[in-house]
């Protein structure tokens, strides 16, 4: 499973930076890639740092188990945003 998410994550990654180059003006798109790069880069420590410390008052079973429940939410939640907003938009 721990290959396939990072698999995962190297995808979204790339395929963000690529659309993301390929959509801003030529003019913007170095302050845009640094804006980008903080906001990516930055906010790994902050995520460690919680989890961490989750896991240091939960426990590792207890952290790991929030963090699958969190995604599995999150991922939940969006493919019902996805279904139900599609067929309204077709609609209007």
């Amino acid at each position: 499973m721990l290959t396939g998410v990072g698999f995962a994550v190297i995808l979204a990654v790339a395929r963000s930076n690529v659309l993301i180059q390929t959509r801003v003006e030529d003019a913007f798109r170095g302050r845009v890639m640094a804006l980008y790069s903080m906001a990516l880069l930055g906010i790994v420590p902050l995520g460690s740092f919680a989890v961490g410390s989750f896991a240091h008052v939960l426990g590792i079973r207890d952290t790991l188990a929030a963090c699958g429940i969190g995604i599995a939410s999150l991922l939940s939640g969006l493919l019902y945003r996805r279904t139900v907003r599609r067929p309204a938009a077709a609609v209007t």
